[in-house]
């Protein structure tokens, strides 16, 4: 059947059935851009059955959304069938790695040169990069890593995807206090679990959820910002959660706090949060 067919029988009857017909036939007319845009809008029916699943790795990968494709394999806990699904994965990346030496190479120069860039650019890079192949990534993105300049925001996209590669090895990343530490990747884990922001959270909607939704959104905004800047060392910096939130509130309310009133802990979590919120408005 045509493919333009397909998009009639598609566009009056958008069920699961339809959409992975048109799908299959658009990769084997080798329109891969095209097959992924329709697989999206129905991305979860692609992760229902390995046949499915296997699809949907594959258009990633003939996309060259590599990094994607990546994280979908870890993903998979049957093991054979992630190792039948990685097997395909590498086949595909290296004839990519082949046949395009100069276009990554520029890539993952860009990245790994990133923090001399101004933040759009350096949005622009982090985007392009996800189609690196997954050992170029990583090399680009240690050298992003331990630039000085990198934009806090950047940092945190970048040791968020390290984090979903799943890789069991140490980096080195250049962070607030311009100092270096090293990080050990398999260690990570997603902001939204770290204790410090469970905690802060907790807090907030003891605080305002029920009583103050403006406000409530307002802060967490706001605390979503803090600690990804302070990933991934967030769960050292903010202990005392009820603290963080009561200094918060009253900058955010625009109270001037005198300092000669506040104790050492309550000092220093002004002290972050005042560098924190200097670093927000440098980039807006």
């Amino acid at each position: 059947m045509a493919i333009a067919d397909l998009k009639k029988i598609y566009e009056n009857d958008p069920s699961k059935k339809a959409n992975l017909l048109l799908v299959k036939a658009l990769v084997d007319n080798q329109d891969y851009l095209a097959a992924k845009e329709y697989m999206l809008e129905k991305i979860n029916d692609y992760q229902d059955s390995e046949a499915n699943f296997k699809l949907m790795v594959k258009i990633f990968g003939l996309n060259h959304n590599f990094i994607q494709a990546q994280i979908m394999i870890r993903s998979v806990k049957n093991g054979v069938f992630q190792s039948e699904l990685q097997n395909d994965f590498n086949r595909l990346q290296r004839e990519f790695i082949n046949s395009h030496p100069d276009e990554i190479n520029k890539m993952e120069m860009n990245l790994y040169h990133i923090g001399g860039a101004q933040l759009p650019i350096q949005q622009q890079i982090i985007t392009e990069s996800m189609n690196l192949p997954v050992p170029n990534y990583v090399d680009g993105a240690k050298g992003a890593l331990s630039d000085p300049f990198l934009y806090p925001a950047i940092r945190f996209s970048l040791l968020d995807v390290l984090r979903e590669l799943q890789f069991t090895q140490f980096i080195d990343i250049n962070w607030l206090d311009k100092k270096v530490h090293r990080v050990n990747l398999f260690k990570l884990v997603p902001l939204s679990e770290t204790m410090s922001a469970v905690g802060i959270f907790n807090v907030l909607e003891r605080r305002f959820g029920q009583t103050s939704p403006t406000i409530f959104q307002n802060m967490v905004k706001t605390f979503n910002l803090f600690l990804a800047y302070l990933y991934p060392f967030g769960d050292e910096i903010v202990t005392d959660y009820s603290l963080w939130v009561s200094v918060a509130y009253q900058m955010q309310k625009g109270n001037h706090l005198d300092l000669n009133q506040l104790d050492d802990d309550a000092k220093a979590v002004y002290d972050w949060q005042f560098r924190l919120l200097k670093i927000i408005e440098s980039i807006k």
